[in-house]
């Protein structure tokens, strides 16, 4: 089955979204907002991370070869992620996610066909490149929704104390 060009524009445009969503929030937020689990600068570095290892992929597939993937559960990979880019300023964090996006946008429009395999990890499960971007925009979503609660009931505490 070959996945439309609307399709993969309707993909495309949620990841675009999301990106956009992910910079306006994280250049006004408190990078010590804390969601319960972590602070939003560790959430703005995991999303950093994550895009690169899907260009990472992009790039590979492009290129016909086979992606050099990472081993490790998803939390494993989100700490070598702290590891790698914990020290960057989330000015500097959020300043590369338009490029980022744009990179993996233009890899992800260069691939032939979106029902191939898109794998991100080693023994990951298997999942299409539509589906791949799909819900890569979702999960930035998803995280800068729960770090919105956060906010929201730093702030109602606040108001009540």
């Amino acid at each position: 089955m070959i996945v439309t060009r609307e399709r993969q524009s309707q993909a495309l445009t949620m990841l675009h979204d999301a990106i956009a969503t992910a910079v306006a929030f994280f250049g006004q937020v408190d990078p010590g907002l804390v969601n319960g689990q972590e602070t939003a600068h560790t959430t703005l570095v995991t999303i950093a991370f994550w895009l690169c290892e899907h260009i990472t992929v992009a790039e590979a597939l492009v290129d016909g070869s086979e992606p050099a993937l990472k081993n490790g559960t998803l939390a494993d990979l989100n700490r070598t992620a702290c590891q790698l880019l914990g020290e960057e300023p989330p000015e500097v964090l959020v300043r590369q996610l338009p490029a980022q996006g744009a990179r993996l946008d233009s890899l992800l429009q260069r691939l032939p066909d979106w029902h191939d395999d898109f794998p991100i990890k080693q023994g990951g499960r298997a999942s299409t490149v539509e589906d791949r971007v799909i819900g890569l925009a979702v999960s930035i979503h998803s995280q800068i929704a729960v770090l919105r609660r956060a906010a929201l009931l730093a702030q109602v505490r606040a108001e009540a104390s």
